[in-house]
């Protein structure tokens, strides 16, 4: 691998991380137009609680857009904490997918008295085709950042000749 190999690699991983910032901005915008607006606009007594976890959750996204941000540039800098940061996200993002994934199947099978097997199918077959593709991408981010050339550029020395072999 050369390192203008490398550094096409690391420009393409700080576009994911890029690419993700944009995505939680979005849900954030989301959560906020559906889990905070609409019931503020509402007259009811249990404002309170309606409110919690949408805040919390858009709390949750936008610090998630400001460390995808951050990573991104640190990618683009070269700094070896971005590529420790987008190694710990792309941990926490396969496992995530995992608990997403089961979280659509049950939000689907409890929205209901009695439910819905197509909309749970169909809303699982989405979530688990996302969870596909965002996890291809995050195994190709974690095999690139670990790799021992990768890693040797980020640390600014050579590889010993027998390690690149």
């Amino acid at each position: 691998m050369s390192d203008h190999t490398i550094k096409d690699g690391i420009g393409l991983i700080s576009a994911f991380q890029f690419f993700l910032a944009v995505a939680c901005l979005v849900a954030a915008v989301v959560i906020f137009v559906m889990g905070v607006l609409g019931p503020i606009n509402s007259n009811d007594a249990l404002l309170g609680e309606k409110l919690l976890l949408p805040v919390i959750g858009l709390i949750l996204f936008l610090s998630l857009v400001v460390v995808y941000s951050m990573v991104g540039v640190g990618l683009l800098r070269y700094s070896n904490t971005a590529r420790l940061a987008a190694i710990f996200l792309g941990m926490i993002g396969l496992m995530s997918g995992f608990l997403a994934v089961a979280g659509a199947v049950v939000i689907n099978l409890t929205g209901t008295m009695t439910p819905n097997w197509v909309s749970i199918l169909m809303s699982g077959l989405m979530v688990v085709c996302a969870y596909s593709i965002i996890g291809f991408v995050d195994v190709f981010v974690l095999i690139f950042l670990l790799n021992e050339k990768v890693r040797a550029f980020f640390y600014k020395f050579e590889v010993p000749a027998q390690a690149a072999e």
